[in-house]
């Protein structure tokens, strides 16, 4: 057989159908494409052409075959075996199938000829990569061969026409918009453009061409579909789908056959077709589960520019997708449901629309009347026949004939058997001489449901080991575990990047910080390590390509995406002897074990989102697929559901996170629910239930969890009391504070009598209850805990002590809330003077402690101070860092708050969209810290009176927390709240009164009654109605929000101050000062108790007593608070904080109405307490 007819063969089709194109023979390159293979193709298409077609064909014929010739001959001569050729042919036709359709080629190829074949040699960069250092320049010069051709028959396409007045058109548009650029580029190509133009007229004489079927604006092509597989031939179920989709009144189609018939690759053909002809939507699903199908519907909406901007659910969102489908203009569109295992799947989810077709692929025929069934079997013995002599080159029919009676006809495998004749170079009789002896070498078992030959498994597995025996050295081992893996890990295939290590280099040396990176240090000397990473790179990239050309494994069609055959993999499976099945399984294993989002730039969001996306479907898949189960006993992969679960909630992805729901509860049945990694899980699964606002779930799960833990363990485990202090937390998150601090206190005391007070989880609940007390407005409580737990530790461990230090920075951040700011100065400087001294000025905890003695400082007044200090923090994480690491941008967003809060709103706003653009470059739109700080942007566009900007912002930022987290979640009703606040300073007052009350209602259904953001919504509504002038209604709910807090946090909560003071300020309003001034008087009084006389509440509070004495004309007292309040002011604030010269402005006004002997002149400012409403900070 000639070798030289072989390789061409093997070539295929693709470089054929490439040139044809370019030469503008649309229709022989259709047919090219449905019968595929090389030469004997060409010569059906000698017979059936015009004699133009036929010199076209001829031409192309002897071009690629004069030089494969000359390949082989130079191969015998260097005395180097030839049958490395294969892959290069293999690489070609894969490169000239993924450009082909791209018709701007042929304008490149005629304006800069000479640097064709460069741009076609960058395109295919990726597949030459893949090949070994033999076999590249046999590669280049094959790619080379092609573009000369392509060059040659640009010119005379009717396509260049087109082509052509598109790029004269968008010439004159940019001249006409007067890019300079366009001035350049008329110097540099003049003489290229004059051909353009020169050929165009030639074009017009001689071709009766005309202009039509522009690519649509707009096209969307969606979805990992799998590549049409070299060989594929046109079947009389290819014409009858074509004739049921083009038939318009055909709306669904349904290719039903088993496993192998070549369905999918029906399907594929037919979107490729669809692509070709310019469809404006081809839209691939994987409909192996209802998760996938979701989760690719979602995705296609996101890529159809559906609005999502009023918060939908993801329900919604689908519903929006399928209502944009079937509302768009009636144009050609296909959407693919390939592999449905159930038909209940795709309820209510099956797009309608104008000219849109749906097909799906199935084993299932129990299919509803709405569906247009098309059966798929195997071929016919003609076809079979045909299909194998094109593949191999073989002029032997008889035993083609005995072949395909043995296989049953069935194309995949008759696909298998011929690519396996074809590389080992074996006539069919050899190849049926190979079968016998394959099969008596081993028992092989058969294939449940449908009925196949025998040998149809035999051939499966005989064109896996044939590839395997082919690749030698290093590339064996990994081609080998390649396949292991594809086999167990998700059918609808595994990332390219993550089977080839090469993709994974590339990440590791794109790494900006190196944060968690396994620099592979133990391994040896750096450089032997990075040369053993790189010899890896490199077999695994040889092996991919060999089992590529051997088409044992296939790819998407834009390369992203490898996977096994499904009926191939379910071969190998069934057939694997127990240590190929282990083998396998810790192939996968250790695929996904080396999965390392923090490898991946933090500036580059989108990549690390993707790679999160990949793992946690991986892991989704998985837990569907019932024999990919004892992966899931691999302690290793219950390490990657955690760090998915992590990963998904840090990067915003927390409900494709909650997707491993699945995987969690397979681990539990297979470890049993008591198993302590089980339960691990079980929590952090609540964690990201927590993250999603589904607090509930969350309990729920955490309260199994601690009640499993206490009845193995019992109730004074280690992992028991973690486990309560989950809880506890949770609790806390949900508002269920009473429930907290219980928990909290039990635990403690737990810890203490039986780990001790400087274990961990002593320490974790410690610094818990301390903290839940302080929001639970038991402060001078959390004081005492805090007090007495630093003098214990400083006792046990010393001043010094890391425990020491952490603890006395919470009773310093305690000591600043309640406005203790001499208490808590001090213990700030101290901790930053032994960080300093102990870790060193750069140490993250140093930092730490000079941002808390920064905040303190801010709080106090003194701005100078904390300007300073959080000037230097940002330059040493700066320098430790980068500029754009999100712990420097975080320090510059509470830079900006100091500035604001000093009257510097020009410089605080700037830095605060600077900071809001850094973030959505590093960690993207949607993740929370950016939305965060678009927050905190919002607010100072707010005090500066942009009210405009203010509303825009929080109306987007909301949009986007709602589309991550839903509409209910706590952190969009926080946006909701701080948008109707800013309606509120804008007096748009009917919108903050109907967002207020909308707030409230929202937070009664989902946070209950007793949670303090729904107890500061009532509040909030009825500051709405107080600004508006609808006293009677503030007074009436101010009355309703202080009973309420009375009853659920007590009547020294900060809180219940706050609305015991609003309603004394309602009162006042409406001239009830008997009402108004005792009410103050308390308010006052209560203060300096709970709080302190120095906190700022406590201020606010004798400011606005002064305030009411002034409006009852009790003049002196007025004074007299006045003097007392300004003095406290310049004392705790400084002399130049606002609410000192807001103080000393009330005394003047105060003294000039004593003075003058009437109350009657401008009335002293009001100082409010401290907002009720809760706010978002990075």
């Amino acid at each position: 057989m000639d070798p030289v007819l072989v390789s061409v063969a093997g070539l295929g089709a693709s470089v054929v159908k490439f040139l044809l194109r370019a030469s503008g023979q649309d229709t022989a390159a259709g047919l090219v494409g449905d019968a595929q293979e090389g030469l004997g193709l060409l010569a059906r298409l000698r017979g059936q052409a015009n004699d133009k077609d036929q010199a076209v064909a001829k031409r192309i014929e002897k071009a690629v075959a004069d030089r494969v010739r000359g390949m082989y001959q130079e191969c015998r001569e260097r005395g180097v075996d030839a049958e490395r050729l294969d892959g290069v042919a293999t690489g070609v036709g894969r490169l000239v199938d993924r450009v082909g359709a791209d018709d701007s080629l042929i304008l490149e190829a005629v304006r800069l000829p000479g640097g064709f074949a460069a741009l076609l040699q960058g395109l295919g960069e990726p597949i030459r990569a893949e090949l070994s250092e033999w076999s590249e320049p046999y590669f280049d010069e094959l790619v080379g061969a092609v573009a000369a051709e392509y060059v040659s028959l640009a010119p005379w396409s009717p396509k260049f026409e087109i082509e052509a007045l598109k790029y004269v058109m968008g010439a004159l548009d940019r001249i006409e918009e007067g890019v300079g650029k366009i001035q350049e580029d008329v110097g540099k190509g003049l003489e290229n453009d004059a051909l353009i133009l020169e050929s165009l007229e030639i074009v017009k004489e001689n071709q009766n061409a005309t202009i039509g079927g522009l690519p649509r604006p707009g096209r969307v092509v969606f979805g990992a579909r799998p590549d049409v597989a070299a060989g594929f031939v046109e079947r009389g179920e290819q014409q009858r789908l074509r004739g049921l989709v083009v038939d318009e009144r055909r709306e669904r189609v349904v290719l039903v056959g088993m496993a192998g018939c070549g369905k999918s690759q029906l399907a594929s053909s037919l979107a490729q077709e669809c692509g070709a002809a310019g469809w404006g939507l081809v839209a691939w699903i994987n409909a192996s589960s209802k998760d996938s199908v979701i989760s690719d519907l979602v995705e296609l909406a996101r890529r159809l520019g559906v609005d999502t901007s009023d918060n939908p659910t993801q329900d919604q969102v689908i519903e929006r997708c399928l209502d944009h489908l079937q509302s768009a203009e009636a144009s050609d569109r296909l959407v693919v449901f390939d592999n449905v295992e159930d038909f209940d799947d795709l309820t209510d989810v099956v797009p309608r629309g104008g000219g849109l077709r749906v097909v799906a692929t199935s084993r299932r025929r129990d299919v509803s009347s709405a569906w247009e069934v098309v059966e798929v079997g195997v071929f016919p013995r003609a076809d079979s026949i045909a299909f194998v002599q094109s593949i191999t080159g073989s002029q032997d029919s008889g035993a083609a004939d005995a072949l395909a009676a043995r296989l049953g006809d069935l194309p995949l495998a008759l696909a298998q058997a011929a690519e396996t004749a074809r590389i080992e170079r074996w006539s069919l009789a050899e190849y049926l001489d190979q079968l016998d002896a394959y099969s008596s070498d081993r028992v092989i078992h058969r294939i449940p449901g449908d009925s196949y030959p025998d040998d149809v498994s035999i051939a499966l597995l005989l064109a896996v080991d044939s590839a395997l025996s082919r690749i030698k050295d290093g590339s064996h081992e990994a081609a080998r575990l390649q396949i292991g893996a594809l086999a167990v890990l998700a059918e609808s295939g595994v990332p390219t990047r993550w089977i080839a290590p090469g993709a994974r280099k590339a990440q590791t040396d794109g790494n900006a910080d190196g944060a968690d990176e396994d620099t592979g240090a133990d391994a040896g000397p750096v450089g032997e390590a990075t040369k053993d990473r790189d010899v890896a790179a490199e077999n695994a990239r040889r092996a991919l390509a060999a089992l590529l050309n051997a088409s044992v494994v296939q790819q998407s069609t834009d390369g992203d995406v490898t996977m096994l055959h499904r009926f191939q993999g379910q071969v190998l499976r069934e057939n694997w002897s127990q240590g190929e099945s282990a083998e396998a399984l810790d192939a996968a294993t250790d695929l996904l074990d080396r999965i390392n989002i923090n490898s991946l730039p933090r500036e580059d969001a989108d990549g690390r989102r993707q790679e999160t996306r990949d793992l946690i479907e991986q892991l989704r898949a998985i837990g569907a697929q019932g024999y990919s189960h004892p992966l899931f006993e691999q302690e290793q992969i219950q390490d990657a559901i955690v760090y998915a679960l992590g990963q998904g909630t840090d990067l915003g992805l927390v409900y494709e996170a909650l997707t491993l729901d699945g995987a969690v509860n397979t681990v539990r049945k297979l470890l049993g629910a008591d198993h302590r990694r089980a339960i691990v899980l079980q929590s952090n699964l609540a964690v990201a239930y927590e993250q999603a606002g589904r607090f509930d779930d969350a309990i729920t799960l955490l309260e199994n969890a601690v009640s499993r833990c206490r009845q193995v363990l019992g109730n004074a485990h280690p992992d028991t009391l973690a486990s309560c202090n989950n809880l506890a937390h949770a609790y806390r998150a949900a508002g269920r504070l009473d429930k907290a601090v219980s928990l909290y206190e039990a635990t403690l005391t737990q810890c203490r009598e039986h780990l001790g007070s400087t274990h961990p989880n002593t320490f974790t609940s410690q610094r818990g209850l301390a903290y839940t007390l302080q929001v639970a407005g038991k402060i001078n409580e959390s004081i005492t805990l805090l007090e007495a737990v630093l003098r214990r530790s400083r006792a046990t461990l010393g001043r010094v002590h890391s425990v020491t230090l952490v603890i006395q920075t919470d009773l310093a951040n305690v000591y600043a809330a309640a406005g203790m700011n001499d208490e808590a100065l001090p213990l700030f400087g101290e901790a930053l003077v032994e960080y300093r001294e102990t870790l060193g000025a750069m140490h993250s905890r140093t930092l730490a402690a000079q941002i808390d003695l920064a905040k303190t400082f801010r709080a106090a007044g003194k701005f100078n101070h904390a300007i300073a200090l959080y000037e230097d923090v940002v330059a040493r994480r700066r320098e430790v860092l980068g500029s754009t690491h999100p712990a420097t941008l975080v320090t510059q967003v509470k830079l900006a708050r100091v500035y604001r809060d000093a009257g510097c709103l020009d410089v605080a706003i700037a830095l605060f969209e600077s900071v809001f653009s850094q973030f959505q470059k590093v960690l993207g739109r949607t993740n929370p810290i950016t939305l965060a700080s678009g927050n905190s942007l919002a607010s100072a566009y707010r005090q500066g009176q942009r009210y405009d900007d203010a509303i825009a912002l929080y109306k987007d930022t909301r949009a986007y927390y709602a589309k991550k987290f839903g509409m209910l979640h706590p952190n969009t009703l926080v946006t909701q709240n701080d948008l109707a606040d800013t309606y509120q300073a804008a007096a748009r007052f009917d919108e903050a009164i109907a967002l207020h009350g909308q707030t409230l209602d929202d937070r009664l259904r989902v946070l209950g009654p007793d949670h303090p953001h729904t107890l500061a919504s009532r509040d909030n509504l009825a500051g709405a109605y107080y600004a508006a002038g609808r006293f009677s209604d503030a007074i009436a709910l101010y009355k309703e929000a202080v009973a309420e807090r009375l009853r659920v946090l007590g009547p020294d909560h900060p809180s219940t101050l706050t609305s015991r003071n609003n309603l004394a300020s309602a009162y006042q309003a409406v001239g009830c000062l008997d009402d108004a001034i005792p009410l103050l008087e308390e308010v006052f009084i209560d203060s300096v108790r709970v709080l302190g006389p120095d906190h700022p509440s406590t201020l606010a509070s004798r400011n606005n007593l002064a305030g009411a004495y002034y409006a009852a004309g009790r003049l002196n007292e007025t004074i007299a608070l006045y003097e007392d309040v300004l003095a406290q002011c310049v004392r705790v604030l400084g002399s130049d904080h606002p609410s000192t010269l807001a103080s000393r402005r009330n005394l003047e006004v105060a003294r000039r109405a004593r003075d003058s002997g009437s109350a009657s002149a401008r009335a002293p400012e009001k100082e409010a307490p401290p907002s009720s409403s809760k706010r978002l900070c990075p």
